[in-house]
């Protein structure tokens, strides 16, 4: 509140003086969210050349997994490597279950909790 805003209202000067200690505290949030976004982005930034660094060692990896793949002898009038693409999307579903196991888990618990 503005002094005009203040001027008239019982214990005006405790309003005053809460107002000077919220400034302050305004000063000192905006003083940290300058310093939190620095460190940010000098995080981004030297993160940036390890993201590079681990997807090319993915590239390589997956590159090794084709290969791999080839020697896999055919089965079933499949080839090895639509053998070896079948298993790797079952590894991704597998990855994408877990996390809604533990979901269900806590909500499980929460339900429990409830009854």
């Amino acid at each position: 509140l503005s002094d005009s805003a203040l001027d008239g209202l019982p214990h005006a000067d405790l309003f005053g003086q809460q107002r000077v200690v919220l400034d302050a505290l305004k000063a000192g949030v905006q003083q940290s969210l300058v310093q939190l976004e620095q460190l940010a982005l000098n995080a981004d930034t030297q993160l940036v050349p390890l993201k590079q660094a681990l997807l090319e060692k993915q590239q390589t990896e997956e590159q090794n997994l084709e290969k791999a793949f080839k020697d896999i002898p055919a089965s079933q009038g499949k080839t090895g490597r639509q053998i070896g693409a079948e298993y790797q999307t079952l590894l991704k579903q597998i990855e994408q279950i877990r996390p809604k196991q533990t979901t269900l888990q806590h909500r499980q618990a929460q339900i429990d909790e409830l009854y």
